[in-house]
């Protein structure tokens, strides 16, 4: 009778396990068909001081260059940006197309916008350290 006590036991733990694994595989599926999360980009009241700030990851438009940026400083509205590459171009130009000028590892483009802004040095190395204090830059 001993060993038709292990079978019956052996059985209801196997039955018991089938349904647990049969639980958690019901629990993922619907963990898995959730919606994505969202920003709120339009609270209900958005001057309430208890509503976190508004953030979205709508894109911007950017300048491009040819090679690697290494750093980038914002003063005011202007991106400086300082790395290792020869070319630029506002966004929405493609390579080579009109609008590419020299931009010899450093450049400046209006984050607004991502139109290039005026020719700032030409660098004869890389940088990777961009340092701004009122209005100055300085690059390390």
């Amino acid at each position: 009778m001993g060993s038709r006590q292990s079978v019956l036991s052996t059985s209801v733990r196997r039955g018991v396990g089938l349904i647990a694994s049969t639980a958690l595989v019901v629990a993922a599926a619907f963990t898995m068909t959730a919606a994505p999360a969202s920003a709120d980009t339009a609270p209900v009241d958005p001057n309430d001081a208890s509503n976190p700030t508004t953030v979205t990851a709508d894109g911007l438009p950017t300048a491009q260059m040819d090679g690697v940026a290494w750093s980038q400083a914002i003063a005011g509205n202007t991106v400086y940006v300082g790395g290792l590459f020869t070319h630029a171009r506002p966004a929405g130009v493609a390579v080579g197309g009109a609008g590419e000028v020299v931009r010899n590892n450093l450049m400046a483009y209006t984050l607004s916008t991502g139109q290039l802004g005026e020719r700032p040095i030409d660098l004869t190395r890389t940088d990777r350290t961009l340092f701004f204090k009122v209005g100055y830059a300085l690059v390390l």
